[in-house]
């Protein structure tokens, strides 16, 4: 069952028992260091990322409060607490919990194994939050990390660091009741972490991007997120055809240990101008690209690690060339509801959208075109 169940009794967030893995005390918020120069626009960022968090908190009906010992408290309307934290130990016994979760949810080729999720909680590359019940099952879970974008090639050196908040995994136990309430309260939480680090490293926070299947467009659409499109020189919509890395790659010969296969790439964009440079959009690509293939010292040998980075690559150089049809060199964004609109419109001229099908799609279909029983 998605609901994962692990019993604790006595609920008291501030007693070391609640969870034996994780100090009573939380450790104090480092300061942000003062030698990073903020620049004005860096700040502008902050500030509007600040107040996305503040909308995000008070959208829900939900109290938001601290205890004692500095552990994060949600309650519902009913009176239902909840415990938001990210997990910092590894060893931490809902790591195992929400990887078993994770690759129920979204199969083993885009979930990295447990050795590795491990490792990232251990060097801090992700950040893994989660809200437990009052029993200590999990409710909703994000992983997420800050992003630091590839610079931009056409303005050389001394430009300003541009970090993105990118939106790995989201998952809400479905049964939840207020599951929606939940996710916000907990993507908040994901957004003030995010918003520390680009602070602690003086970079402009650009934005948010993820990989989402099909069905959770119509959430996300309510967090702001859109899917990317273009126009080609026919005047038919294309979506950017995204394909999602192997979650693993062998380390001793860089050759992937997993599948590729399309997904939606969705992005919010704070400075929202409904549209970006087709240049743009391939730096978010390749810095998310990246982090798949990860550095030199995850490989064996540096040829594997070279063997690993050609394949993302070449991924890369595929949609340089989709791009490369963008009318003005352009892409933008739709919701669900502005494209079926785009779609009516574009139908009267006899011409069409088109969506990139995932994975999750092409099952649908097939289930659509069994007999019923």
């Amino acid at each position: 069952s998605k609901n994962m169940s692990r019993e604790n009794p006595s609920f008291n967030p501030d007693l070391p028992g609640y969870n034996p893995e994780q100090p009573a005390e939380m450790p104090p918020i480092q300061e942000a260091s003062q030698e990073k120069e903020i620049t004005p626009e860096a700040a502008e960022s902050y500030r509007k990322l600040g107040e996305m968090i503040d909308g995000l908190k008070s959208s829900t009906n939900f109290e938001r409060s601290k205890t004692e010992g500095g552990r994060e408290v949600v309650t519902s309307p009913e009176g239902e607490k909840f415990i938001v934290r990210q997990i910092t130990n590894p060893l931490d016994p809902v790591v195992k919990e929400m990887h078993t979760l994770l690759r129920r949810e979204f199969g083993k080729d885009e979930v990295e194994p447990l050795l590795w999720v491990r490792h990232a909680i251990k060097e801090g590359l992700y950040a893994y939050h989660v809200m437990e019940d009052e029993k200590g099952d999990v409710v909703t879970m994000s992983v997420t990390q800050p992003l630091e974008l590839e610079p931009d090639k056409s303005k050389g050196a001394g430009q300003q660091k541009e970090i993105m908040l990118a939106e790995w995994f989201v998952h809400t136990n479905p049964a939840s009741q207020n599951s929606r309430m939940l996710s916000k309260q907990l993507f908040a939480s994901a957004c003030e972490y995010s918003l520390g680090k680009a602070q602690e490293e003086g970079a402009v926070f650009k934005g948010f991007v993820g990989e989402m299947v099909s069905d959770v467009e119509k959430f996300m659409n309510r967090f702001g997120h859109k899917r990317m499109y273009f126009e080609d020189a026919k005047g038919n919509i294309q979506e950017v055809p995204y394909y999602y890395p192997p979650s693993d790659f062998d380390t001793s010969t860089g050759k992937p240990g997993s599948e590729t296969g399309q997904e939606h790439l969705m992005v919010r964009i704070l400075e929202d101008s409904g549209e970006m440079s087709t240049d743009d959009a391939l730096r978010i690509v390749e810095s998310a690209y990246r982090e798949y293939v990860a550095t030199p010292d995850d490989y064996d040998n540096p040829k594997a690690y070279e063997t690993a980075k050609g394949f993302t690559d070449n991924m890369l150089g595929d949609l340089r060339t989709a791009l490369s049809q963008a009318k003005d060199g352009k892409v933008f964004f739709m919701s669900e509801r502005e494209r079926r609109t785009k779609e009516s419109e574009l139908e009267s001229e006899g011409k069409e959208v088109v969506n990139v099908v995932t994975e999750d799609d092409k099952e649908a279909l097939e289930e659509e075109k069994k007999p019923a029983k």
